[in-house]
């Protein structure tokens, strides 16, 4: 019950961020408009134990930071020279790696695995920059760098989750070796909510290269099964490159 009041919470707290944006006039909305897209990487980091459950067996397992990529498109709505708002769409991976030995069924066992959550997110930002103004009319000048900082929330909708890897060890004086591959979606929220900041640079007048780094945290448990749940939060750290114009 609490997780769903935060969630309704954050998601009314996202509306009224954006709602001011389409109280401006149409004319000065079409002129301070801009677009943008992005491909990057990021390391992410799963605090808490995760427990994966098949059948009668249940494996609990600490995790380890593993890299991922992730792509977005937004759209950049200046309400000033310095301060503006940008919604996005983004499409991330974020995984963990489990390299342990653990006890099944009084046997000893190695598992070499890899829990990857794949979720689309839409995030809104608010961001302060110092950029120039393009004067008016355009004409031309030359590049220049800026530099912005942000911060905003996001909610992230968990379209796949898969847990694989390898299950070898001994049994009865037998090796074995045998790789694994489970759907385990059901194991977790359909939604998370993140916390965001990060800070970037831009280079260009009119059409212009970015590159930001961003930090952003689950501020809600993630899990969803009643029986193995934990307090378990993804932390990311994502580096990008793109355009905007």
């Amino acid at each position: 019950m609490k997780s769903i009041m935060k969630k309704n919470y954050i998601t009314r707290l996202l509306f009224l961020l954006i709602l001011p944006v389409f109280l401006l006039p149409a004319e000065t909305l079409s002129r301070n408009v801009e677009y943008g897209f992005a491909l990057g990487r990021n390391v992410s980091y799963l605090h808490g134990s995760y427990t994966n459950a098949e059948e009668d067996i249940a494996v609990t397992m600490d995790s380890d930071f593993s890299w991922n990529y992730d792509a977005s498109a937004y759209i950049r709505f200046n309400l000033s020279r310095v301060f503006s708002i940008q919604p996005e769409v983004n499409y991330i991976t974020r995984s963990t790696s489990f390299n342990e030995d653990v006890i099944i069924r009084g046997q000893d066992m190695r598992v070499d695995g890899r829990l990857t959550m794949t979720h689309v997110e839409l995030p809104i930002l608010l961001r302060l920059s110092n950029r120039d103004p393009i004067p008016e009319p355009p004409r031309y000048t030359r590049p220049g760098y800026s530099f912005n900082i942000y911060s905003g929330a996001s909610i992230a909708y968990n379209t796949r989750s898969r847990f694989s890897g390898d299950l070898s060890g001994n049994v009865f004086g037998v090796d074995f070796d045998e790789a694994f591959s489970s759907d385990v979606r059901d194991q977790f929220n359909e939604t998370d909510i993140n916390f965001i900041a990060g800070a970037g640079v831009e280079y260009g007048r009119h059409t212009r290269l970015t590159a930001d780094i961003r930090y952003k945290i689950s501020i809600m448990d993630i899990g969803s099964d009643p029986e193995f749940r934990e307090d378990m939060r993804f932390s990311t750290l994502s580096l990008g490159l793109g355009v905007i114009f």
